[in-house]
């Protein structure tokens, strides 16, 4: 016999249960506005669950970075919704009124013209809705001074930009895999 496995889902994601004819949905409860709460020990149900949409927010100024990073994640998981912002500024108003839970992960570059990754830091980790959130600091910075001050910023990695193709598609595979599942 199978274990029922709760799983946590966002109102606008539950939508593909109301198309499930198994018996084995064993209830829907509320446990908070935003948010149902499934158990089941449907098999197919706990893999669409484990494919649902993971929004990752990217404060990257490098567009060929960032398609870069698009291409590398492709074969990952089924659909990776990428919220891009070149500003700062633009990144902090857009989480004021974001549901932030949805959100899974953080890439932050350091090296962005147009406001500074380690400011970006300092304003997400100051935001007590993301405390809990990974970030990810990914530069081509590689000082190690740099390095050890983001960490105390919050960041929860850091990882170095390769200048090979190859690599870089490994590094962020490793970023995603690492991370991007670390906050539920």
């Amino acid at each position: 016999m199978t274990s029922c496995l709760p799983a946590v889902v966002h109102r606008q994601q539950i939508q593909f249960t109301s198309n499930c004819r198994s018996p084995a949905l064993a209830h829907v409860t509320k446990s908070h506005p935003a948010v149902h709460i499934i158990t089941s020990c449907n098999k197919t149900l706990q893999t669409k669950l484990n494919r649902m949409m993971m929004k990752v927010v990217i404060y990257e100024d490098n567009l060929a970075d960032l398609t870069l990073m698009k291409i590398a994640c492709e074969s990952l998981v089924e659909e990776i919704e990428f919220i891009h912002f070149k500003d700062g500024n633009k990144l902090v108003r857009y989480l004021d009124t974001a549901d932030t839970e949805e959100i899974s992960l953080f890439i932050v570059d350091l090296r962005n013209g147009v406001f500074c990754g380690k400011d970006i830091l300092r304003n997400l980790r100051a935001m007590p809705e993301l405390d809990k959130h990974p970030i990810v600091v990914f530069s081509t910075s590689n000082y190690f001074v740099e390095m050890v001050e983001c960490k105390s910023l919050g960041a929860n990695g850091y990882v170095v930009k390769p200048a090979n193709l190859e690599a870089f598609e490994k590094a962020v595979r490793f970023i995603m895999k690492t991370w991007a599942n670390t906050f539920s």
